[in-house]
This record gives structure tokens, sequence and C-alpha cells, in this order.
């Protein structure tokens, strides 16, 4: 008796599991669904439509750090011509 129980169960699984992927099927290939795949995958416009393309925005620049120098070791290199 056990052997039909889990039998019967595992059917009824699989007509929900069969009903779950009919479903899906019928989703995918709705006029909707196909053109939303035709757009996004393939990028194609309708006539009367037009495409904006906005680019990434770029990381912005950082400054150099140099290293500070002491105000008296400027004077020094200016007077003396160090670099």
């Amino acid at each position: 008796m056990q052997f039909y129980k889990n039998y019967r169960e595992a059917a009824e699984a699989e007509k929900k599991r069969n009903i779950q992927l009919k479903t899906q099927k019928l989703q995918k290939t709705g006029i909707r669904e196909v053109e939303k795949t035709i757009r996004n995958k393939l990028g194609l416009l309708q006539p009367s439509e037009i495409a904006v393309i906005i680019p990434p925005p770029s990381p912005s620049p950082t400054p150099a750090i140099t290293p500070q120098i002491p105000v008296y070791k400027q004077w020094w290199n200016v007077f003396f011509r160090v670099d």
C-alpha cells in the first residue's frame, strides 16, 4: 500500500510540474516576451523609435599628491638652483 501511495504522490507532483512548465512555455512564447527579448538581447528598435546611448560615467581624476617641501628648502632651491 505504501508503494501505491508514494507512486500517486510522485505522479501528482509531476502533474503540477508539467502544468508549471507549460505555463512558462506559454509566457516565453507570448508576443510581448518575444518583443522584450528582441529589444534587450538584439538591440533592435521599431521604426519610429530612437536609441539613446548614455556612456558610463568616467572616474574623476585624483590630483597627484606632491610631497610638501618646507619653505626654507624652497627658498634654498630658488637661490642655489638645486633641483
